[in-house]
């Protein structure tokens, strides 16, 4: 309730539990790979996976109270398992037939890039700055259904570069592409 009212918005939560099997295949993908495993693709029965359905459903439940088709993730610190939430809640949503480009907007320490395999480059903060156009920043069908944006080259001033009247013309105008 509070956070709802403090940010004019309606939040919708999720208990995830940890994955055992998400740890086997870190401990088998080689440290500096550049690919992350998805455990989505991996292993669609895990019970971490099967909490992020429950979530979309709930999210899905929820969508026609929300003004707009943006889902943000966030967490107070590092290391909780937000890319990890990010990347298979995606994919999840993705698999069920809806629309859906995952954005990486974290221009601290990003890297939803490696969970598809490609560079984190042309991302974000070119399209942001107007360097590239949104149509060559998005990676289409890394996942069947889903397209990706990278954070594009890190920025010195992170928390500040998010505010850029051009993030939220972006957002508007990818929105309307997608469920």
């Amino acid at each position: 309730g509070k956070i709802e009212r403090l940010l004019h918005a309606r939040v919708v939560y999720a208990t995830i539990p940890h994955s055992d099997h998400q740890d086997r295949l870190l401990r088998k993908a080689r440290p500096m790979a550049r690919g992350l495993p998805l455990l989505a693709a991996e292993a669609p029965g895990d019970m971490a996976i099967e909490s992020l359905r429950s979530f979309r459903a709930a999210l899905q439940f929820s969508m026609p109270h929300f003004k707009n088709n943006i889902v943000m993730l966030c967490g107070p610190t590092r290391n909780l398992g937000k890319s990890f939430i990010a990347a298979n809640l995606a994919a999840v949503v993705a698999a069920s037939g809806k629309r859906v480009l995952l954005i990486d907007a974290d221009l601290r320490h990003g890297h939803l890039h490696r969970y598809f395999g490609v560079d984190r480059e042309n991302g974000l903060t070119k399209a942001i700055t107007g360097a590239e156009s949104i149509d060559n920043v998005i990676y289409h069908d890394v996942v069947e259904n889903l397209d990706f944006i990278a954070t594009g080259p890190l920025p010195p001033t992170r928390s500040e570069f998010l505010l850029h009247l051009n993030f939220a013309q972006l957002l508007s105008t990818v929105s309307v592409n997608y469920d």
